[in-house]
């Protein structure tokens, strides 16, 4: 079986998009990667000037494009999670219970806390949870109007349950 057939059986397999990426082009024919590849790019065996594809040389260049492509990805990672940190301090939450713990807070029950957005009095709660449901609140905070100030999972306040406190 032929290449050329091969390619022609393996386009049939794939979606439309995936097999256009593919270019059979025949011996004889290699100056017409030069219409798709800069020719510092294309390896000298395919009548360009770049790295010979039986040498160290193309997989050295090879191995340091996915490097930087990694490095850039591992960078653009700890961008998100310090934008991420920066968000939880500035809305008052810690990123992880443990966080939370190291910061001061003390570990409560949630189950029958209700959730506010404010200490005010005069607010309806958003809801209250029902399961066991682990809070973190700051240790010796001045309660407001019975509400305590959450500082993990969310933002907000919580009115815990009298049993519970």
């Amino acid at each position: 079986l032929s290449f050329r057939a091969f390619m022609k059986v393996f386009s049939l397999m794939v979606d439309k998009e995936t097999a256009e990426k593919f270019v059979v082009i025949p011996a004889g024919s290699e100056s017409k990667l030069l219409e798709v590849m800069d020719v510092d790019q294309l390896p000298v065996e395919f009548g360009g000037k770049g790295p010979s594809l039986g040498r160290d040389d193309f997989l050295k260049i090879s191995l340091g494009k996915y490097e930087t492509e990694a490095a850039e990805n591992i960078q653009k990672t700890t961008s998100a999670e310090n934008r991420a940190r920066h968000n939880d301090a500035l809305a008052g939450v810690s990123a992880s219970r443990d966080e939370a713990m190291q910061d001061g807070g003390t570990l409560v029950n949630g189950v029958g806390a209700k959730l506010f957005l404010s200490p005010s009095k005069d607010e309806v709660p958003l809801g209250k949870f029902m399961k066991d449901t682990e809070l973190v609140i700051p240790k010796n905070q001045q309660v407001k109007n019975n509400r305590h100030k959450l500082i993990w999972p969310i933002n907000g306040w919580v009115e815990l349950d009298p049993t519970d406190e």
